[in-house]
């Protein structure tokens, strides 16, 4: 079943927490991702005014914290080169494809 998460606050730079740019949005999140949160968030509990993402200290994550996590994610799925940014477009695609299957 697919999910969804409420994106309320980012990072606007230097860890300075701020508003979405588009204001806060409710975003699809497919249903393998729902199974890895769930799971995740199992094994890593948090308070529901905690962040999800965070790091061993309990803080917000750093642009390097981020930069880290991206390129070691990449590396062992034999990827490089990806940005952030280019996930926005294989979330639409994913999102287009769900949509034409569901509907036919």
């Amino acid at each position: 079943m697919w999910g969804r998460i409420e994106v309320v606050e980012v990072d606007i730079g230097d860890g300075t927490p701020g508003e979405p740019k588009t204001g806060a949005r409710s975003v699809p999140i497919p249903p393998v991702l729902v199974l890895e949160m769930r799971k995740w968030l199992v094994e890593n509990p948090c308070e529901p005014d905690e962040f999800i993402f965070r790091t061993r200290t309990g803080r917000r994550p750093a642009a390097s914290n981020w930069n880290r996590a991206w390129h070691k994610a990449l590396g062992r799925l034999g990827h490089s080169g990806w940005r952030i940014y280019d996930c926005r477009h294989a979330a639409a695609t994913t999102w287009l494809a769900w949509d034409c299957c569901r509907f036919g």
